[in-house]
């Protein structure tokens, strides 16, 4: 149901899981883990689980990290990198 790395897991795309509902299962689990204010699941990754509450990601050069494709992360990464730049030089700009 996840993968990536110990402490900074994301839910995986598996239809098999989606059709059987264990999606739903683990989603249970997580909304009644917040609503009683708790931790959610502990091995998620930190952005996943923001995300997941409504905040939004401020770190996103660390965030690539939770992408588990690595050409994926690449390319992420690379706009990554090209959006702070851009970011950088229009707040020269003003």
């Amino acid at each position: 149901m996840f993968e990536g790395q110990p402490g900074r897991l994301v839910f995986t795309h598996n239809i098999e899981l989606l059709k059987s509902a264990q999606y739903k299962r683990a989603d249970e689990f997580v909304v009644w883990s917040i609503a009683n204010g708790g931790p959610g699941i502990a091995c998620l990754s930190e952005h996943t689980f923001n995300r997941l509450i409504g905040e939004f990601v401020t770190r996103p050069q660390e965030a690539v990290r939770d992408v588990t494709d690595a050409g994926l992360r690449q390319v992420v990464h690379e706009v990554c990198g090209q959006f702070i730049v851009l970011c950088n030089w229009y707040l020269c700009c003003w």
